[in-house]
């Protein structure tokens, strides 16, 4: 939900264009979207806005952003970016609904080679009730995300990414994954509400393709969370 394009976009991946969230604008615009998309999804309980993968370059060269961060007496992008998400979650929140976000919406760590230390110095924190949508990081960062007191849903992509070939991930790997590690504390284990399994449809061409990346896995999965 963070990511916002000029025109169209041409190519898939990370990408630098960021919403400028100093513009009251935005926030009108998200709202907009968010209010279709929770009609269109009437029975979920759950919003998800994503939140993963935002570079910071265009934030870190704006003077309206700059100027923006130290009036709200924020440390770094990665703050601002956990205050505009908190924003959105008073929103989703008005609705009777509760947000969901990739887990780099908690900010404070470092998962991509593009992130400097400066970028993650925070000390706003995400709202509590966030159910936090775990792809990537260590076992100490899922830890430490759930002593937080934050609901996981375990979707490590090194397990659980469907468009990764059965070389990467086989059916047994699949049907092996537990998504409550292994060395988890135990006191945490309420904390993860499943897994999820993603299909991500860049590289795959056709409809054949994407059948043969899911299934049988799926079905692994499946069993996996419901066992």
């Amino acid at each position: 939900m963070f990511f916002s394009f000029n025109v169209y976009v041409g190519k898939f991946g990370v990408h630098y264009s960021v919403f400028n969230v100093a513009n009251p604008q935005t926030m009108e615009f998200l709202e907009n979207v968010l209010e279709e998309v929770i009609d269109l999804f009437s029975t979920s309980d759950v919003i998800h806005i994503g939140g993963d993968e935002v570079q910071y370059d265009q934030w870190k060269s704006s003077t309206e952003i700059t100027t923006f961060i130290n009036e709200h007496n924020l440390q770094s992008p990665a703050d601002l970016q956990i205050w505009f998400t908190n924003k959105i979650s008073n929103f989703i929140n008005g609705k009777h609904r509760r947000m969901m976000g990739w887990n780099e919406i908690i900010g404070g760590s470092k998962l991509h080679h593009y992130t400097t230390e400066s970028d993650i110095l925070t000390k706003e924190k995400l709202a509590q009730n966030t159910v936090v949508h775990f792809w990537k990081g260590s076992l100490d960062l899922l830890n430490k995300t759930i002593s937080q007191g934050y609901d996981v849903v375990n979707s490590n992509n090194k397990y659980t990414y469907l468009d990764y070939n059965y070389n990467r991930i086989s059916l047994e790997k699949a049907y092996n994954f537990d998504p409550i590690p292994e060395n988890l504390l135990e006191e945490y284990h309420s904390k993860i509400l499943g897994l999820g399994c993603q299909m991500w449809g860049e590289w795959i061409p056709t409809v054949d393709k994407m059948n043969q990346q899911i299934f049988p896995r799926v079905a692994a999965y499946a069993e996996v969370g419901w066992t």
